[in-house]
């Protein structure tokens, strides 16, 4: 039997309790996220047919999201049992896990990587045990693995490996609601004589008794009110800002820590994006741009201090009080992008509006950043490190005939500039080849019960990740060549 208190009770045929294990005190080997209740609880049995110095099989499903596997009470000699410490049958974690407690998941980011574009695509499909679970032989190295990152309304922002389908570490903001994320370049990218000098990549990349280790950064936007639902019974907080957290991957395990101290100040924010720019990268510069529930565009840059350099602050970036521009949306902002020099940002909003804005000084960055106005007219053949915005001209083909605007959550264009998905109201998800400036064919996939809050690719456009509304689930997608879009 399992309680809401997160406890198991193991009772002998005579309803006599002979054993009792409590998930509070098993966290640590478990992988039990906050404070979780038991919801189910199912007797495996034995291992073989003879019992006799075998533990029981025990299977508990929790208000966390997780199906644990412990071994309990083991038969004795003379036929009776014996209590037991509980011991989980699955040391690396979790036999399933992933976000809990019926609520949505809206925040995704893959980790910035390299390489060619994938070949041409057009067909989609599940992967193969796509829901979160460890895989039957996962590869030897996590930092040769293809990893992205979720937040979620039920408090948590989670890394995951998409090659192994497991989950790889977690970080739990308990009473908030963490909306946004989105994951910097490498740490180890910036030049020792700017911001980041070696030594201090370094400390901040090694990880105990490893080696080396691959540091990045992820910024969280708190509070977003995007896709919510005016009934929902979600009591999280709905504090607004941004705070950081540091990754550092190793080629055994995944580090997450909160590199920021004082959440940033600011409403609810919607999306969140960091700056790619070749040159800022090799000063160690790492700006963000922030859509806030309130209609304003934000550019804030991540420091690090200097006397602590584990810990970082956000802080407006040079030549910003704060705002990106005096113009803002009407209603709140949704859906934000850079530039691919970072010069400039464009934002979609509740209004319908696409806007457009200076990310840095006039004069900053290259490819004559000074000689471009902010305006659709000024930016018409302007190239853009990535395209999530819902609203634009390379995808107003995406939309169905006489649609309200509410019909798609989000967009995403590959690596190779040669497709896009969306994230569907109705719980499908869409390839389209892009540009796409008129109604066309398009592949659809189906795996989500509930509307599909946000989809990104991954591994050089072969693969696609979708998060769930209502389900709550996180799907893995392969994309094909051989058929024509």
């Amino acid at each position: 039997a399992g309680t809401d208190r997160g406890s198991v009770h193991v009772f002998n045929s005579g309803l006599e309790q002979i054993a009792m294990y409590s998930l509070s005190d098993l966290a640590e080997s478990l992988g039990v996220v906050g404070s979780t209740a038991v919801l189910a609880v199912d007797m495996l049995g034995y291992a073989t047919r003879h019992c006799e110095g075998e533990g029981l099989r025990i299977a508990i499903g929790t208000s966390a999201g997780q199906i644990l596997e412990l071994e309990g009470p083991r038969i004795t000699p003379s036929g009776g049992t014996e209590p037991m410490t509980a011991e989980s049958l699955h040391p690396a974690g979790p036999l399933v896990q992933g976000h809990s407690g019926q609520r949505e998941v809206w925040g995704l980011a893959a980790q910035r990587g390299t390489g060619a574009p994938g070949t041409p695509i057009s067909t989609l499909r599940p992967m193969p045990g796509s829901e979160a679970g460890p895989s039957a032989s996962p590869p030897p190295s996590l930092d040769q693995e293809t990893l992205f990152a979720t937040a979620g309304d039920d408090g948590t922002v989670r890394v995951w490996s998409a090659t192994s389908k497991r989950m790889l570490a977690v970080e739990d903001y308990a009473g908030d609601l963490p909306r946004s994320i989105a994951w910097s370049s490498s740490l180890e990218l910036a030049s020792s004589s700017g911001r980041l000098g070696s030594a201090a990549v370094a400390q901040a990349a090694r990880l105990p008794d490893e080696p080396t280790a691959d540091a990045s950064l992820l910024v969280v936007g708190f509070g977003g009110r995007k896709g919510r639902r005016s009934r929902s019974s979600n009591k999280a907080s709905s504090t607004g800002g941004t705070e950081l957290l540091s990754v550092s991957v190793s080629p055994t395990r995944v580090l997450l820590a909160r590199a920021s101290t004082a959440r940033g100040p600011g409403a609810g924010v919607n999306d969140v994006k960091f700056a790619h720019a070749s040159d800022l990268v090799e000063k160690g510069r790492h700006l963000v741009a922030v859509a806030h529930e309130d209609g304003l565009i934000a550019v804030l840059e991540a420091q690090r201090d200097p006397h602590q350099h584990e810990e970082w602050s956000l802080v407006p970036a040079r030549g910003h009080s704060g705002e990106a521009s005096t113009r803002r949306h009407s209603g709140q902002a949704t859906h934000v992008d850079f530039s691919a020099d970072c010069n400039f940002l464009q934002t979609n909003g509740a209004d319908c509006e696409l806007l457009f804005h200076r990310a840095r000084p006039e004069g900053a960055g290259t490819s004559g950043g000074a000689s471009r106005l902010a305006t659709g007219k000024g930016l018409r053949n302007e190239k853009w490190a990535t395209w999530t915005c819902t609203l634009g001209w390379p995808v107003q083909g995406i939309w169905p005939e006489a649609g309200s605007g509410s019909e798609i959550n989000a967009v995403d264009r590959s690596q190779s500039s040669d497709l896009v998905a969306t994230a569907c109201e109705d719980g499908s998800v869409r390839l389209f080849r892009y540009p796409c400036v008129a109604r066309s064919g398009f592949v659809q996939g189906l795996a989500h019960s509930s509307r599909v809050t946000n989809v990104q690719f991954l591994d050089n456009d072969r693969r696609l990740v979708s998060c769930g509304g209502s389900d709550g689930t996180i799907m893995q997608w392969t994309v094909e060549a051989g058929m024509t879009v």
